[in-house]
């Protein structure tokens, strides 16, 4: 073997090849890890949404299964923001003056991640749009009989009825038929305009002459 073919079999990377390569690396970088973050907004989204449509499922059903009344509460955080739900079965008068409540399936804090999404007029999230006079979803304050993270928190509060149905409006001031809706969205999420929630979102669409939802995700 000569000294020239030894040298050529074993030549080393240049100083300015290594750059080269690393700078590659760097940019490659820059591009995927955006990509994952994206990508893992995207799923705790979705599986978020799917959470609260569980709870407003599980509502319906007990409330047909046990042929009562089933609440769906709605709590604000300290900052005035929608952040957790809970299903609870009231259960009438105690001589006490209290109200015993069956809390099912525990509540539900949605993820620090995701928000609902809330328009100045609450154009996407009319489910959070507090009804007037007597009207669902109801204003209210929790009581000290509830789990100790709630005591104290405003809430807005709806039931479903044994009948499957729900106590919202059926229809909005015109006399037309309405839907309610719940949108999320990730924390970071931009775009948001008078037309639609953000670039990233999901709607939680709520019958409330049958009870059922149904989920919209562009």
């Amino acid at each position: 073997m000569t000294p020239k073919t030894f040298s050529r079999m074993h030549r080393a990377f240049t100083l300015i090849e290594l750059l080269a390569v690393m700078a590659i690396i760097a940019v490659m970088a820059s591009l995927i890890v955006p990509a994952f973050n994206s990508l893992g907004g995207a799923y705790s989204l979705t599986a978020t949404a799917q959470s609260v449509t569980n709870r407003l499922s599980l509502a319906r059903q007990q409330a047909i299964a046990r042929n009562k009344s089933v609440e769906v509460r709605i709590y604000q955080n300290d900052e005035g923001a929608f952040s957790t739900l809970a299903v609870v079965v009231p259960d009438g008068q105690d001589p006490g003056g209290q109200l015993p409540e069956e809390w099912l399936n525990n509540y539900y804090e949605v993820p620090e991640s995701i928000v609902f999404d809330l328009s100045e007029q609450r154009k996407f999230s009319s489910l959070l749009e507090p009804g007037s006079a007597n009207e669902a979803p109801a204003e209210r304050t929790e009581l000290s009989s509830a789990p100790e993270a709630l005591q104290g928190r405003d809430y807005l509060v709806f039931h479903f009825a044994p009948d499957g149905n729900t106590n919202l409006s059926a229809t909005d001031d015109a006399g037309d038929p309405t839907l309610y809706t719940l949108s999320l969205r990730t924390r970071t999420a931009s775009g948001a305009g008078t037309e639609r929630p953000a670039d990233n979102f999901v709607t939680l669409i709520l019958d409330p002459v049958v009870g059922r939802v149904r989920t919209f995700q562009p």
